[in-house]
């Protein structure tokens, strides 16, 4: 995988070209300087108990400026949750599953109008905040200004105040932002909000196995196959990884070295990309320069297979293409080892990752797709 520096080190330079403003940053905290991010809880997870780690639900009605790149938490009556915040992004959590959409200032979210729930008195109330005006379109009451969300988020929170909704940029009346797309928490993540969490739990394998073989095939993760040879074929996995805000996709193909069966020859493939945990699928690249990025690697592969137990190890690598963000260095890439042994009568290879560096017996549970 690659080097824990270098995905830190892109997404902080890539982030700077998000929401730009001024002198070319994304927003900046008026005390400190800092590159910020935007998070808003609507009233249904407020009132479900969902908050900002440090932040009270009344404070929250309104958009909380925090640093980027903080280790901020979402948390529930008795869990939490990470969430990875970048420069000029706003993160909205709604409902009492805390369904977790982000975008952009300016690309996906307006910065100068945000839609207003409550009384008309809390709207202008706001609106004088922001050196703004309320404007209503179909019963949505809007307040305009330069700078609405951002105003928003370092104003009083008036009476009568319900909650702020992020509204499409460039739209005159007000709707909503994300409403063409549904970006949810993974299913685990959801729970961990409503669920009691020891302290120090240990890693639950025997969970995140059984969630990966119920996972539905799409057109990254193919359905399983059947095949005769034990361990022979194509070989995938995908992960999401919260705290460095990336996907990977592994593909290991192996065969057998016709010199000894029990050595293994091969590939490994490994294609990452950056996103959220709704993005289980890259999306197309964007035209302007941001945050995004989606790199493929190719690996040749040597390993072992003894009973069920197999290994593959990476050796030579090569970049075989980026598709989005600047042209990925392979020398920053360290080589995959994985190890493990098949369960499930063979269907699913479960392994762990081993790169000398950020991966550190990394847990995978690949799924046959090819016999070949």
């Amino acid at each position: 995988m690659r080097e824990l520096g270098k995905t830190a080190a892109t997404m902080a330079a890539a982030g700077m070209m998000v929401g730009l403003v001024g002198c070319g940053q994304g927003p900046q905290s008026e005390h400190t300087g800092d590159a910020v991010a935007y998070v808003i809880v609507d009233r249904s997870a407020r009132e479900a108990g969902v908050q900002i780690d440090g932040v009270s639900s009344s404070s929250a009605v309104l958009p909380v400026e925090l640093s980027a790149g903080s280790r901020q938490e979402l948390v529930g009556p008795s869990g939490r949750v990470k969430l990875e915040l970048h420069p000029g992004e706003v993160v909205y959590v709604t409902g009492r599953e805390a369904r977790l959409q982000r975008g952009r200032l300016d690309a996906e979210v307006a910065r100068d109008r945000v839609s207003v729930v409550g009384s008309e008195s809390a709207a202008r109330a706001l609106a004088d905040e922001v050196g703004g005006v309320v404007d209503v379109h179909e019963g949505r009451m809007v307040v305009v200004g330069p700078e609405a969300l951002i105003g928003f988020a370092r104003a009083a929170t008036p009476e009568g105040l319900d909650e702020i909704v992020p509204v499409m940029p460039g739209d005159a009346e007000g709707r909503v932002a994300f409403a063409s797309f549904e970006a949810t928490l993974p299913a685990s993540a959801r729970e961990a909000l409503r669920q009691p969490v020891a302290a120090g739990q240990p890693f639950d394998l025997s969970a995140f196995v059984t969630s990966r073989i119920t996972e539905p095939a799409d057109e990254l993760l193919p359905g399983v196959v059947e095949c005769t040879d034990p361990v022979v074929g194509t070989w995938v996995s995908r992960e999401h990884y919260p705290d460095f805000f990336d996907w990977y996709r592994f593909e290991l193909t192996i065969t057998r070295d016709p010199r000894n069966p029990s050595r293994l020859v091969g590939s490994i493939g490994s294609r990452s990309w950056s996103g959220g945990p709704e993005r289980s699928l890259p999306t197309s690249c964007p035209a302007e320069e941001s945050e995004t990025f989606d790199w493929t690697v190719h690996m040749s592969a040597a390993g072992s297979f003894d009973g069920d137990a197999v290994s593959l190890d990476g050796r030579g690598l090569r970049v075989e293409g980026t598709r989005c963000g600047p042209s990925f260095e392979g020398h920053r890439y360290n080589l995959d080892h994985f190890s493990g042994h098949l369960v499930q009568g063979g269907r699913f290879l479960q392994a762990v990752n081993n790169d000398g560096d950020r991966a550190v017996d990394e847990p995978h549970l690949f799924r046959r797709v090819s016999c070949r």
